[in-house]
């Protein structure tokens, strides 16, 4: 099926440029210029839809996470301050509140997790001045409440990535189908009237009319790691962290060519000897050479 729909899509990328290089002669009938018009508008949709549809979800999820972790590491800051008052002055109801974990938190649903959070948040700030002396501080107050906030924010974000990518699947198909009609019904038709004035330009039709996977250039990235001086670093671990895992080492010149390699915004680790490890997010443009150079910090 995933074949079918490339070659349908190869096909009127085709079609498309064609009618573009062979315009003036197309245009001799004015429905084919007219027609075009609509055409052109769909694939305009089709690209965007199709943008969509490749695009990595999984970085929403990764922020997520970071997210998530963040608001538990703040609120177990102010737990565990908050519980050793409790406990002070014996107060069973406060230290249940309070008593919570990293672990915990982060296992918490999506849904309930700001509200167990809010709670913490709400309750600390009414022994506010009681628990000084067990070293809570407005600051990590307001972290919590700042964690909260910025958790809500981003927690639907995967399920939403997810529904656009379903979403423009859908459209994908949808596009291709009108398209396809507008060849079928509207297009073949018309350009066949041509025949007998311009057999070449109708030759070139039924030819850009077939269904061939058309082949393209694999994604690749050709990577360079490099120390402060702009020297290649020698067999770096180096990870692309996309809907696929590829691991490699580099050369003696620091350089490494991967080949596949995911699509889209993708992250790439890489740890040395000597080095700090290094993260950072990038974009790999699908059937294009993509080049990179990560330039490693020495470790302290």
């Amino acid at each position: 099926m995933r074949d079918t729909t490339d070659a349908k899509i190869n096909m009127l990328r085709t079609v498309a440029k064609l009618y573009t290089d062979y315009k003036a002669r197309f245009d001799v009938i004015p429905a084919i210029m007219t027609i075009f018009v609509a055409f052109n508008a769909k694939m305009v949709l089709l690209e965007a839809s199709l943008a969509i549809a490749i695009s990595d979800p999984t970085t929403a999820a990764k922020i997520a996470l970071e997210k998530k972790n963040a608001l538990a590491n703040a609120a177990q800051t102010v737990a565990l301050k908050v519980y050793a008052y409790a406990f002070g002055i014996n107060d069973i109801d406060l230290m249940e509140v309070m008593k919570v974990r990293v672990s915990y938190l982060e296992d918490d649903k999506k849904d309930r997790l700001p509200t167990t959070c809010r709670t913490i948040h709400t309750r600390a700030t009414a022994v506010k001045t009681e628990a000084l002396p067990y070293g809570l501080t407005q600051a990590e107050l307001d972290a919590l409440d700042t964690a909260i906030i910025a958790y809500i924010a981003i927690a639907d974000t995967p399920r939403i990535e997810h529904g656009k990518v379903n979403t423009s699947n859908d459209l994908t198909v949808k596009h291709i189908k009108e398209l396809d009609a507008i060849l079928i019904n509207q297009l073949d038709r018309l350009v066949a009237t041509l025949q007998s004035t311009d057999a070449e330009l109708v030759s070139l039709w039924k030819t850009a009319r077939k269904l061939v996977n058309q082949p393209t250039k694999k994604t690749q990235l050709f990577l360079t790691v490099l120390n402060p001086e702009d020297a290649g670093v020698e067999a770096t671990k180096c990870v692309l962290n996309g809907k696929k895992k590829y691991t490699a080492y580099t050369d003696e010149f620091g350089t490494y060519h991967f080949q596949p390699t995911p699509v889209g915004r993708v992250l790439l680790e890489i740890n040395a000897d000597g080095f700090k490890p290094y993260s950072q997010l990038i974009t790999l443009v699908r059937s294009q050479e993509n080049y990179f150079e990560a330039v490693l910090e020495l470790a302290a």
